[in-house]
């Protein structure tokens, strides 16, 4: 199902994928939170590799931040993700438009 394109992505054309959906719905869930990727991945059954691209199209678009925590278990650098308040605003607005059967 395709929705209608947001503001953001009108100069450079882009939708919101399912995926992309389902990472916002997981993230409205708790919308103050710190998300990370593995976390998502775990969560929403896909391999984190699958939910990177989808973390830095809404970081270029000004939906998320990004905070990068050193060292984490691995001795890798974890990327923390959070929606930005118009990102916040933004995301339960494209959702409007999405039906979910999970």
């Amino acid at each position: 199902m395709l929705a209608r394109m947001p503001e953001q992505f009108i100069t450079q054309p882009r939708i919101i994928t399912s995926l992309t959906a389902r990472i916002l719905k997981l993230m409205l869930e708790n919308p103050r939170a710190d998300y990370y990727v593995e976390g998502m991945a775990a969560e929403l059954g896909n391999p984190g590799a699958s939910i990177s691209p989808h973390m830095k199209r809404l970081e270029a678009a000004g939906w998320v931040t990004r905070r990068i925590s050193p060292g984490y278990k691995s001795g890798r650098a974890r990327h923390n993700f959070k929606f930005t308040k118009a990102g916040e605003a933004a995301a339960r607005k494209e959702l409007k438009t999405w039906t979910f059967t999970d």
